[in-house]
């Protein structure tokens, strides 16, 4: 198992490695490495399982949808299914919110389906803002909080 060499990434593969062995009964050996060359082993392929990470390059469900086609590089572990890029193709050449989320739906239930990914968490931040501060952005995708328009209300009091 391809993991980095974070104390994190270091805990949660000794977690799958004692759960693979008590759960199925598979030796599994940890490969810790850099970032750098835990990518370089990604790239070349050379690796039986990886604890990786994306997040959204932008804001559609296609950063997602695309990430695991056969012909998308990013797809580290060369998964390879005709049905989903099939959908995901249905998905790039229609505007129909409809006919794309039903693409994507068929997408997400094809990669569960083969255990093409298996998700381990969600990451999120919470932030807490001092009630005189007015204009901060917050995305999904991109800077956030973004503070470029916030300006401060100085007659409102804070709490």
């Amino acid at each position: 198992m391809l993991v980095g060499d974070s104390e994190f990434s270091r805990k949660q593969a000794e977690y799958y490695q004692n759960r693979f062995k008590e759960q199925l009964g598979i030796e599994v050996k940890i490969d810790a490495q850099t970032f750098k060359q835990r990518l370089a082993k990604m790239t070349a392929g050379d690796f039986d399982l990886c604890a990786a990470g994306w997040g959204p390059d932008y804001s559609d469900p296609m950063t997602f949808g695309v990430l695991f086609t056969s012909w998308n590089e990013n797809n580290r572990g060369r998964y390879s299914n005709p049905d989903l890029d099939e959908q995901v193709l249905i998905a790039m050449s229609s505007l129909d919110p409809v006919t794309r989320m039903e693409a994507f739906d068929r997408v997400q239930h094809i990669l569960y389906d083969d255990a093409a990914i298996l998700m381990n968490y969600e990451s999120g931040i919470v932030y807490v803002t001092d009630p005189r501060v007015n204009g901060i952005v917050r995305r999904a995708v991109g800077t956030d909080p973004d503070y470029s328009f916030a300006w401060l209300d100085p007659e409102r009091k804070g709490s």
